[in-house]
């Protein structure tokens, strides 16, 4: 029998959707055994963006589904801000940016959310993959978000393999605070009645008003561990060793790059310059970040410190209070570091409530994979032409 936050496969086609259960799929039946197509039905049961046909039928649903393995396309929930970060289908070069059903569909849906059509977009449902063919259920979603415009929620990125460029969209979700999607909306969605009294109110609200009534889960503990600061993948890590190598024996040069690392991660950060070691009070890099438009923004002093370490050496307690220290009334403070913070200088920083963020080595991985690099030999490129 199923129970709490596990439920059966033999109990999929009846059961509500609950944020956060586990929904068991069959192993012995191979594909016909993933649950997201019997407790969707209408929806196939491969894919990462499964949706019932918008021709053949008036109203329907999709399901995003997140393996979690794919390292150059990381699909991320924020639970601090009720976002979903998810990526298209075009994820092999060969094809154009529409040519793939799944992107199709997101150019539909958007189009739709910038015109104002939010009765016509149909919702969203966001699992992730966990062991076997089991899915974990993390929510309703809808396209877009509160504080972004047309031109943020849905951009169309680059990325290249094996020499070859391409694009995919990176679309921005909002997880609603529905906790259970009950089995009757389920049905009156496929009978085409989707404002019915089973319809969720976060849900009938946005539609009627486009307010983003979402659901948000702060992390209880925001001290990341040395694994979680670290990459797990091979190419990620021999993304950061290649950062490191490139500055052996000449640790100051890497400063330059940190600051370039920060600006990249951040379009905010509208200036910066390395200090000179002789006058810099400390400080390695300076820069300024702007809060707000470039009509009527602020700009605010930042103070980076850069560390260029081994993944065996962590920053610690010294190198963090170095920073703190630096850090002015209205400033903040940025540490990048190709290897992790120790837990007790991060734990300090935390409860102290010290404005710094930390940039560790699976943080650089991220974006160096966010901006197209897809290995080793392009970062090591990049290297070259930038900072020798």
């Amino acid at each position: 029998m199923s129970s709490g936050n596990r439920i059966q496969f033999s109990e999929l086609g009846v059961s509500d959707l609950k944020l956060d259960a586990v929904y068991e799929g069959d192993i012995d039946l191979r594909v016909k055994g993933d649950p997201i197509h019997i407790l969707l039905p209408g929806l196939g049961n491969v894919k990462g963006i499964r949706y019932m046909s918008m021709k053949k039928y008036d109203f329907g649903y999709c399901a995003l589904v997140s393996s979690g393995v794919e390292v150059e396309w990381p699909d991320r929930l924020d639970g601090t801000t009720g976002t979903l970060t998810y990526y298209g289908d075009n994820r092999e070069p060969g094809s154009g940016l529409h040519d793939k059903d799944g992107n199709r569909y997101f150019r539909e849906h958007f189009a739709l959310l910038h015109s104002n059509q939010r009765k016509n977009i149909r919702p969203f449902f966001y699992f992730e993959k966990t062991a076997g063919r089991n899915y974990l259920f993390r929510g309703l979603a809808v396209p877009g978000a509160e504080n972004l415009s047309q031109k943020q929620d849905l951009v169309a990125v680059w990325n290249s393999k094996s020499g070859r460029r391409f694009q995919n969209y990176r679309a921005i979700f909002s997880i609603l605070n529905v906790p259970t999607v009950s089995r009757l909306w389920l049905e009156d969605i496929r009978s085409g009645n989707p404002f019915s009294e089973n319809c969720p109110e976060p849900y009938l609200k946005w539609v009627t008003h486009g307010t983003y009534d979402v659901i948000k889960s702060p992390e209880s503990d925001r001290v990341r561990t040395k694994d979680q600061q670290l990459p797990s993948d091979s190419t990620e890590r021999e993304m950061v060793a290649a950062i490191h190598q490139h500055f052996s024996g000449r640790p100051h040069d890497f400063e330059e790059c940190a600051g370039k690392l920060f600006q990249m991660m951040d379009s905010n950060v509208i200036k910066w310059d390395v200090t000179r070691m002789t006058k810099d009070g400390g400080r390695d890099v300076i820069g300024k970040y702007r809060i707000g438009s470039f009509e009527n923004g602020v700009e605010v002093d930042y103070a980076l410190e850069a560390k260029c370490f081994a993944f065996s050496t962590g920053v610690g307690v010294k190198g963090s209070s170095r920073l703190i220290s630096r850090i002015k009334n209205r400033q903040f403070g940025v540490l990048v570091t190709t290897s992790y913070l120790g837990r007790q200088p991060y734990k300090e920083i935390i409860e102290d409530g010290h404005p710094i963020i930390i940039m560790a080595a699976s943080d650089i991985a991220n974006l160096l994979k966010s901006r197209g690099f897809s290995s080793v030999d392009e970062v090591k490129t990049w290297l070259e032409n930038e900072f020798n």
